[in-house]
């Protein structure tokens, strides 16, 4: 009777383990899938800058103070992601 309880304990607890850490990888998966289209978008963005800046040159010559504004947005949204991030993170190793 012992042992068939200890078995009984030790699957259910290997359940358990294989169940969180399939949720794991889920989560983790998830992740790594928006990040690859994300990475696809901004090497995109990159070859597209690249080639404009080929063909029509610096863009401080032509731009003006509303394009820089708009231009801006993006850099403000990865800086500001970027030390929500990092303050997100000190947080954690704290507690």
């Amino acid at each position: 009777m012992v042992d068939a309880e200890k078995e009984e304990i030790d699957s259910q607890f290997a359940s358990q383990q294989e169940a969180k850490a399939d949720i794991s990888r889920k989560a983790w998966r998830g992740t790594m899938l928006a990040a690859v289209g994300s990475l696809a978008f901004f090497l995109s963005t990159i070859g597209n800058v690249r080639k404009t800046w080929q063909a029509h040159g610096n863009p401080m010559k032509v731009v003006e103070y509303h394009d820089l504004a708009l231009y801006s947005v993006p850099l403000l949204v990865i800086g500001y992601f970027v030390v929500e991030t990092s303050k997100n993170g000190d947080e954690k190793s704290v507690a």
